[in-house]
C-alpha cells in the first residue's frame, strides 16, 4: 500500500493531488503551496472525506474546518476552538520547538482535564484525569500503528490527525499504515535516495519531531541529525553505566572531568584528555553503535561533537 508514483502539479505552484488504491479502495490527497496536504477523500475502512485544512504562512496548521488553532512560539498548538464553549487548551514540555504534551484542559462545555505520561519517543503512552484515574492508555507497534486495535493519540510526538489518517509533522505528514512520510523530505536526498523513509529504518531508537531531523536516543541524551550536519550540545546526560561513566553523570568532552550536578570532588583528580578518532568511522556509525550500548562509542562520539571533527 503507497501512494501513487504519478503525481500532477499545476505550472503555476507546486499544488496537485496523490492517490492510493488497493483492491476496491481508493483514496485522493489534494495538496497546496508547499506539500500542505489541504483535504483528503477516501473510502478505505476507519477512513472518510477530510475536513479542509488551511495554513499560515509559517506552514503551521491555521484551521482544521471550522476550528481554528492558535500556537505558542514553537510548532505546538496551544489552543483550539470553533466558539468560545467548544475549546481547548493544552500544555507542553517548555523550550522545545516540538515537545512533549502534558496536560489537556478542556473549557467550555468540556470541562475535564487529561494529564499524559511519555516514553523515550515522546509517545503519549497514558492518560490520566486530574483525580489520577485511568482515563486511556496506548500501546503502538514500531511504526506507530495502534496496538492491538483502536484510534492512534500521539506517536513519537506527532498528533494524530483522524481526518487525514495520519500523524502530522511540523514539515510533513507520516503514515504508520505505509510506514513512511507521506512527501520527500524538504531537504531532498542528504539522508540518501529514499526521501519517503522513516528515521533509516530504526523507530525504536530514533525519531523526528520535525519531519526533517532525524533524533537518536543514546540512554537519557539524544543527538540530532538534520540531514546536512549533526547539532549537538555540549554535555550529554548518560542513565546508564557507559565504560568509564558513572550512571546518572555528565560528561563534558572539554575538560574530560566527570561531574554530577556541575560539582566534583576536588580531591579527585581530572581524567586525561581522549583523543579524538580518525576516519574512517564517522559520528553516524558511531552514533549507532553508542545507541546500541557500546560506551567506547559514546565517549568518542562526544569526544568528536565537542572537537568539531564529525563529518
Amino acid at each position: 500500500m503507497m501512494l501513487s508514483a504519478g503525481r500532477t502539479y499545476c505550472a503555476c505552484a507546486r499544488r496537485g493531488t496523490a492517490t492510493r488504491a488497493q483492491g476496491g479502495y481508493s483514496a485522493a490527497y489534494a495538496y497546496r503551496y508547499g506539500d500542505r496536504l489541504r483535504q483528503v477523500t477516501s473510502n478505505f475502512p476507519g477512513e472518510g472525506n477530510s475536513p479542509v485544512y488551511e495554513y499560515g504562512g509559517d506552514g503551521k496548521l491555521r484551521m482544521r474546518g471550522a476550528e481554528i488553532l492558535k500556537y505558542g512560539l514553537g510548532f505546538n498548538p496551544v489552543n483550539e476552538r470553533t466558539w468560545i464553549l467548544a475549546a481547548k487548551s493544552f500544555v507542553y514540555e517548555p523550550h522545545k520547538a516540538v515537545s512533549e504534551r502534558l496536560a489537556y484542559f478542556g473549557m467550555g462545555f468540556d470541562t475535564s482535564n487529561h494529564y499524559h505520561y511519555h516514553d523515550h519517543l515522546g509517545s503519549v503512552r497514558r492518560t490520566r484525569h486530574s483525580g489520577r484515574q485511568s482515563f486511556a492508555a496506548y500501546e503502538y507497534e514500531p511504526y506507530g500503528k495502534r496496538y492491538p486495535s483502536g484510534a492512534p493519540f500521539i506517536f513519537a510526538l506527532h498528533p494524530y490527525e483522524s481526518g487525514m489518517a495520519f500523524y502530522r509533522a511540523p514539515y510533513r505528514n507520516y503514515s504508520a499504515a505505509m510506514a513512511r512520510w507521506t512527501t520527500v523530505d524538504p531537504l531532498g536526498m542528504v539522508d540518501g535516495p529514499n526521501m519517503y523513509g522513516y528515521v533509516r529504518g530504526n523507530p525504536v531508537d530514533h525519531y523526528d519531531p520535525l519531519g526533517k531531523s532525524l533524533v537518536i536516543t543514546i540512554g537519557g541524551g539524544a543527538l540530532i541529525w538534520g540531514g546536512i550536519a549533526i547539532v549537538s550540545t555540549i554535555g550529554l546526560i548518560w542513565t546508564v553505566n557507559q565504560g568509564d561513566l558513572y550512571p546518572n553523570q555528565k560528561w563534558n568532552p572539554i575538560d574530560s572531568i566527570p561531574r554530577k550536578r556541575k560539582c566534583r570532588d576536588p580531591r579527585v583528580p581530572p581524567i586525561p584528555p581522549i583523543e579524538p578518532p580518525r576516519p574512517p568511522t564517522s559520528c553516524l556509525d558511531l552514533a549507532h553503535d553508542c545507541a546500541k550500548g557500546n560506551g567506547a562509542a559514546c565517549v568518542a562520539l562526544a569526544v568528536l561533537f565537542a572537537t568539531g571533527n564529525c563529518w
